[in-house]
């Protein structure tokens, strides 16, 4: 890929700073120059968006940024758009998110690296009966009708796995959503007094299963003290069968915020259950996590970080099958464990190194413009 081809960028979706940061940084070290367009399926042209260009300022290699409307129903004059926009030039077109793909394809002969987030699968977390799952079906059928991209960006090698059964010809990069080190590394003199939870209360989540955790946690030892930094009202079932004097529920705005939450976290949860979904994933907050100091509880469930925590040591895996209340025993003993062992810093230090930011966006970038496909 030679460095001085400007880039296109579309992305689809509501707004996801972590990942979309993360991959702009990569895009910005392949690229001298980017264009960038939101379709924003909830586009208003009378709601000014003053956060987002700040976003778009603090990156200097995008040239041009703007906002299209994203819903279905202006499908057609957005792509309309675009190919006159675009319709004399031959740069690559980055298409973030599932469904930028459609649009990304209208610009074909370009070459498309297509970053995926997450897969269809997660609509069926929200309801499972038999037209979503044939919803589904067609989702990955139309992903597959047209040209293929030259590159497909996963999150996870598990993620990398699933979307090779789709695309058997395509090249797959996995890079994880990583920490800012400097930003997130905790303080000397931290003070660790709570179970934290980080994140939103999206089904996947499994929030009523880490519910009845903590509510054991809590029967087992009333002096713990809970946290959850979410903006998420969904989060508010962490609550359940604990006093509100025992747990807290703050929202944060951006990684310094959730960083200087995190230096007060003594444990991180990462509990789900074994589906297509989880496996693929690889959550943002397991290096935020790391970066902070923060020892994991999680639930081994086939994804790609299972390995982090066995090779390093930076956490504790349990069994997402067991009862609640063998669960917390088994956290409660690893709490005694950590709190007189000095090796778990060490162990987190580890296990922030392999999910440093500027580490896998250099790994990414190269990976990028060492496809031919896209000079």
């Amino acid at each position: 890929m030679k460095k001085d081809h400007v880039a296109i960028v579309i992305y689809r979706g509501p707004f996801q700073g972590r990942r979309l940061g993360f991959l702009l940084e990569a895009i910005g070290q392949a690229h001298d120059e980017a264009e960038f367009i939101w379709l924003y399926p909830k586009f208003d042209p009378n709601t000014p968006l003053p956060w987002f260009d700040r976003f778009m300022e603090e990156r200097p290699f995008i040239r041009h940024h703007f906002i299209l409307d994203g819903a279905r129903s202006a499908l057609v004059p957005t792509i309309r758009y675009l190919r006159r926009r675009y319709a004399q030039q031959s740069r690559p077109v980055y298409a973030i998110g599932f469904t930028s793909l459609w649009y990304a394809r209208t610009l074909w002969p370009r070459p498309i690296v297509w970053c995926i987030q997450g897969i269809p699968e997660e609509k069926l977390m929200h309801r499972n009966k038999l037209i979503d799952r044939l919803s589904v079906a067609a989702t990955w059928r139309t992903a597959q009708s047209g040209p293929s991209p030259k590159i497909i960006v996963t999150v996870s090698e598990r993620m990398a796995q699933f979307v090779k059964r789709y695309f058997p010809r395509v090249t797959c990069v996995a890079a994880p959503t990583c920490a800012d080190l400097k930003t997130f590394r905790a303080p000397a003199a931290s003070e660790r007094k709570y179970l934290t939870y980080l994140g939103s209360g999206a089904p996947w989540q499994n929030l009523g299963q880490l519910s009845q955790i903590w509510s054991a946690l809590y029967r087992a030892d009333q002096s713990l003290r809970f946290k959850v930094v979410s903006k998420d009202k969904r989060t508010e079932i962490l609550k359940s069968n604990i006093p509100a004097e025992a747990i807290q529920i703050i929202a944060a705005e951006g990684p310094s915020e959730v960083a200087r939450h995190l230096w007060e976290a003594e444990l991180g949860f990462l509990i789900r259950t074994p589906d297509i979904v989880n496996e693929v994933s690889f959550p943002t907050k397991f290096g935020e996590y790391v970066a902070a100091g923060v020892p994991i509880v999680g639930t081994d469930v086939g994804w790609d970080f299972s390995q982090i925590i066995k090779q390093t040591k930076c956490g504790l895996l349990v069994n997402w099958n067991s009862e609640p209340q063998v669960i917390a025993q088994e956290i409660l003993a690893y709490r005694r464990k950590v709190g007189t062992n000095g090796e778990i810093t060490t162990a987190c230090q580890q296990a922030a190194a392999l999910m440093n930011k500027d580490v896998w966006v250099t790994r990414l970038s190269q990976a990028l413009k060492s496809e031919a496909a896209l000079i």
